[in-house]
């Protein structure tokens, strides 16, 4: 089951997001995972931005939004955001940006 979670990021700085995976066993590892990526879309689906992310057994996905990329891509607002490991959406969520 996918809850959606959401996620505050602050424009003029970097900013660590972190989300923690789970499944009916507990924490999902995510250390095996060969592509993970945080897609950050419009509400029309539009993808604005495709973040490498990393991942580790106690189900910790991470990723960064850099000030840069915020700036040039990102504006203040929510933002849907699905976390994609190996081809499959394992998690999903909503990204405010607050400027």
């Amino acid at each position: 089951m996918i809850v959606q979670q959401p996620h505050r990021l602050y424009l003029g700085a970097d900013n660590v997001v972190a989300i923690y995976l789970r499944d009916d066993d507990g924490a999902r590892d995510m250390s095996g995972a060969v592509s993970i990526v945080a897609a950050v879309k419009r509400w029309n689906g539009c993808t604005v931005a495709e973040i490498e992310a990393t991942g580790e057994a106690s189900g910790r996905v991470a990723f960064t939004v850099t000030q840069e990329l915020g700036e040039q891509q990102l504006a203040p607002g929510a933002f849907a955001l699905q976390i994609v490991a190996d081809g499959e959406v394992v998690a999903t969520g909503i990204l405010e940006v607050v400027g």
